[in-house]
């Protein structure tokens, strides 16, 4: 595998790593400043794209917004953007995956709803499937549903840009946000997600609907797989220096 190497650490990007399944990144769009979206191009191998077909829903496309790069805009109210249908299973296996958001989150304070307030991305067929949160008491949290609702929580801090970091593996979830050791990350036993025949959603809750996310979005990635200890470290150190992101 290849890598560059600062100071000795491993700086690996994305399509490096064995397991990609989607990779969503605003710097390799060609949009202008606050241009609505609708299609955000999947860059890895399985072409699964996020679309919005209604104009009034599109997230804007926001330039020079964090160490220089660019990110989508959710305004909270109604925009969201969703894969094809019964997509999700292209990204992930119902026992292990590996999803990175580069993202900044105004947590809501609406009052929680089961499977969170504000979804970076959210998978959601009938119970909820798994979904990437954070929420009005300073949590960031990873939920998956396999019968009942287990979630690992970790400290945010709202309207921060961070690297979120969640892991499906071995019988347990995990979640970090900024953490360049995947020992650092908070976790909570889960088992096999109970549905993956469901979309990808980022912005909302799930599809046309639910809980609506003031977010600016500037990267999303996702591997079927647990990805090492040693190429999560590897990834998030590439994104630190990427997007000026301070991790510890």
């Amino acid at each position: 595998m290849s890598v560059i190497l600062f100071g000795g650490v491993r700086s690996t990007p994305p399509n490096l790593i064995t397991g990609l399944t989607g990779w969503w990144d605003c710097a390799q769009e060609s949009f202008s400043n606050d241009d609505p979206v609708a299609t955000w191009t999947d860059r890895s191998s399985s072409a699964k794209n996020f679309t919005q077909g209604t104009a009034g829903y599109r997230p804007l496309f926001k330039t020079g917004v964090q160490g220089g790069q660019s990110a989508l805009r959710f305004d909270g109210a109604d925009d969201y953007m969703h894969t094809a249908a019964s997509s999700y299973a292209t990204f992930v296996t119902n026992s292990a995956f590996t999803c990175i958001a580069v993202a900044s989150v105004a947590q809501n304070t609406a009052g929680a709803i089961t499977y969170g307030l504000d979804s970076i991305w959210c998978a959601q067929n009938g119970n909820g499937s798994m979904s990437f949160t954070t929420d009005s008491s300073g949590g960031y949290s990873l939920t998956n549903y396999d019968g009942t609702v287990d979630t690992a929580t970790t400290a945010y801090t709202a309207s921060t840009w961070s690297i979120f970091a969640g892991f499906h593996s071995g019988g347990n979830i995990y979640s970090g946000s900024n953490k360049a050791q995947f020992s650092s990350l908070a976790s909570a036993a889960s088992g096999n997600t109970s549905d993956t025949n469901t979309y990808l959603n980022i912005g909302s809750t799930y599809t046309g609907g639910g809980v609506f996310t003031s977010c600016d979005i500037a990267e999303l990635i996702l591997y079927n797989v647990a990805i090492s200890a040693d190429d999560y470290a590897a990834l998030v150190f590439h994104l630190s220096s990427k997007y000026g992101i301070a991790i510890s």
